[in-house]
């Protein structure tokens, strides 16, 4: 791994810098590259850019994977990790694509209220692509198991963000809700400030938690039946997100800001509970 990606994701807090230190050197690198390639075309979304440079820069990135997956010299670091990992694992590039053409549809068209199968495919674009990939360079080759484990974290770990980042995403004109949900909780505006605001917003926010907690649930039922190595690592992954959701969960849905907040010291204990859980 180049010290680039480690610096950018030690940087960016990322639960996953510590918590991978488990995994052998080949897994883990593989793992950071994937992280540093996400928080990369993130970052360009979330940049002070103009709109129409932020998808000449996706789309710059849709070059580079071509280039890379035709075993052609990429340009970028990222890039050139990324490539040095396909030579170890497979990796489709299809799902690489999936997450570059969800944030760059978020610059063209902000959501600002989904349906419910929209929603279901946002949490697959977004976690579930991290979680499948992972779970390749983790040794998993059943496609089943891994469909079935990454649809039930992928809704989980996804909500989670969506529900604690309601206030920045607003504020940037876009809102990750369900709109049948905005509409049982007397919510009608389409304006994300509006939506921000209004005194009915926590009782979508409590329907939308009902996702993330009922998959919540059935991943960890899958997991009992994983082997205690895949289950650990991705445990690792996992306890850090049901932390911040069981903190907002526990302090009511009224209540936004501020963000959950996980001490380092709360992350080494999240760790060996997942440790003492593949122990015994």
């Amino acid at each position: 791994m180049s010290k680039l990606i480690d610096k950018m994701i030690k940087k960016s807090d990322c639960t996953a810098y510590y918590c991978l230190h488990v995994m052998s050197s080949r897994r883990r690198n593989a793992l950071y590259a994937i992280c540093a390639f996400a928080k990369c075309v993130m970052d360009i979304a979330s940049s002070t850019e103009k709109t129409s440079r932020k998808i000449d820069l996706l789309n710059a990135w849709q070059q580079e994977l071509d280039n890379i997956y035709q075993n052609k010299a990429p340009i970028s670091q990222i890039g050139q990790d990324i490539f040095a990992v396909l030579q170890n694992f497979n990796l489709p590039q299809n799902e690489f694509m999936m997450l570059l053409n969800s944030i760059r549809n978020d610059l063209i068209n902000p959501p600002c209220g989904l349906s419910e199968q929209v929603y279901g495919q946002y949490c697959d674009e977004r976690a579930g692509v991290f979680i499948r990939q992972a779970l390749r360079v983790m040794g998993c080759g059943d496609e089943v198991y891994i469909n079935n484990l990454s649809n039930c974290l992928g809704k989980a770990l996804q909500t989670t963000l969506f529900l604690r980042d309601i206030k920045e995403d607003a504020l940037s004109g876009r809102v990750y809700m369900p709109i049948n949900y905005l509409h049982e909780a007397g919510i009608k505006s389409n304006d994300p400030t509006e939506i921000l605001i209004n005194n009915n917003l926590s009782k979508a926010r409590s329907s939308l938690s009902k996702i993330a907690e009922t998959n919540f649930v059935k991943a960890f039922e899958i997991l009992k039946h994983s082997d205690k190595k895949t289950a650990f690592n991705l445990k690792t992954l996992i306890y850090p997100y049901k932390y911040c959701f069981d903190i907002m969960n526990s302090r009511g849905w009224e209540v936004i800001t501020p963000k959950p907040d996980i001490s380092a010291f709360t992350k080494v204990m999240l760790f060996i509970k997942a440790y003492m859980e593949k122990v015994f």
